[in-house]
C-alpha cells in the first residue's frame, strides 16, 4: 500500500492537475493509482472536466472522486483565499473499491437507518448499527 498526496495553487485548471498528477506519478513511483481523490477551491469548479480528464489521463485511476470545498487542506498548509488543489492517490494492492454519491440530504435518514443506507449506497457493505 502507497499514498502520496500533491497541492498546486495554479490559477489554470488544468496546469493545476497536470501539476499534481505529475508530483503524484513521481511519489507512487511506478505503483498503480487506483485511488485518487481530488479536493479544489470554487475558482476550479468551472474547470473540473478538464481537472478530472488531466488526472485520468496521468494517473489513470481506478477510482477518482473529488469534492469542491471552501478550504482547501495540503500536508502543509490550508488554503482559503486563493486558487487550490490537493490530490491525494493510493496503491491499494487486493483492495475493492465501491464508490457511490449521496448528497447530504440523503445523510440524514441513512446514519439513521441501516436499510436507508443501503439503498443508497449500492454494492458496499451495510453499517453494523
Amino acid at each position: 500500500m502507497r499514498w502520496a498526496s500533491a497541492f498546486s495553487a495554479a490559477v489554470d485548471t488544468g496546469e493545476a492537475a497536470r501539476d499534481a498528477a505529475a508530483s503524484l506519478a513521481h511519489d507512487l513511483d511506478g505503483a498503480s493509482a487506483d485511488l485518487v481523490m481530488c479536493f479544489f477551491d470554487e475558482s476550479h469548479v468551472a474547470g473540473v472536466a478538464d481537472l478530472a480528464q488531466a488526472l485520468r489521463d496521468a494517473l489513470a485511476p481506478g477510482c477518482l472522486i473529488g469534492a469542491s470545498a471552501r478550504g482547501v487542506i495540503s500536508s502543509e498548509h490550508e488554503v482559503e483565499a486563493s486558487p487550490a488543489l490537493t490530490v491525494v492517490a493510493a496503491s491499494l494492492p487486493g483492495v475493492e473499491l465501491r464508490p457511490f454519491v449521496m448528497v447530504n440530504a440523503a445523510w440524514v435518514a441513512a446514519t439513521e437507518d441501516a436499510e436507508e443506507f443501503a439503498r443508497c449506497t449500492p454494492n458496499t457493505r451495510a453499517p453494523s448499527w
